[in-house]
């Protein structure tokens, strides 16, 4: 009876220290910075769990927790495979492929933190800032400013409201306004012309407007 009772206190202490430490190592994760870091500490609390389950495993709260440790690992591992794919769909550097990658990354905003992650996004807005630029060169301000607007959303807004994006919008609106003078310009040399054309042109179209009186037949 001793040696049993010895037994099942050395057992409740190996699986306290083991939830002890599983238990940190998950607090960690979830404070952690790094994507590799939170998945190595994820996994870490995984494997202690396991052996606490093996030890016990009618205990509820440990399969809860050993399930919410493969979770914090499986999500860290997809968040990884998910910015190693948008990385290389920005280099690529088609439309479409930045548009998804765009996309992609706008779902790990938990990870903005993560260097590989924020260097994946300041990338991809570099490309979208080369794209409103290449719009601005050939007068399509419309595009420039479907590129610009797309700059404001997630997840660049992690990087914060640059310069660049301030000064494209005031190129945008200088354009813009500048085309609307001119629209505006050749509307009123238009009318101007019209204007001369019909006062030179009076003799001819007047008399149609307001026709001369014509004599009547009298009774003699």
């Amino acid at each position: 009876g001793q040696i049993q009772t010895d037994a099942n206190n050395r057992l409740a202490s190996i699986k306290g220290q083991l939830h002890d430490q599983a238990q940190s190592a998950l607090t960690r994760a979830m404070n952690a910075i790094s994507i590799d870091e939170r998945l190595m500490l994820s996994n870490e609390a995984s494997r202690l769990l396991e052996l606490a389950v093996e030890l016990d495993p009618g205990d509820d709260h440990l399969s809860k927790l050993m399930m919410e440790a493969r979770s914090q690992a499986s999500a860290a591992q997809r968040a990884r495979q998910m910015i190693e794919r948008a990385a290389a769909l920005i280099a690529q550097n088609f439309d479409s492929e930045l548009a998804q990658a765009r996309t992609m990354l706008a779902e790990l905003r938990d990870y903005a933190q993560d260097e590989r992650y924020r260097s994946s996004v300041n990338e991809l807005f570099s490309r979208h800032l080369e794209r409103a630029e290449i719009a601005m060169d050939e007068g399509d301000t419309a595009e420039a400013a479907t590129w610009i607007e797309a700059m404001r959303e997630e997840p660049f807004r992690l990087l914060g409201r640059r310069a660049e994006v301030q000064r494209l919008e005031n190129e945008v609106r200088r354009d813009r306004q500048r085309r609307t003078l001119m629209v505006g310009g050749i509307i009123g040399i238009i009318i101007i012309v019209m204007g001369v054309s019909a006062f030179l042109t009076r003799d001819q179209w007047e008399p149609i407007i307001n026709p001369p009186p014509t004599g009547t037949q009298t009774i003699t």
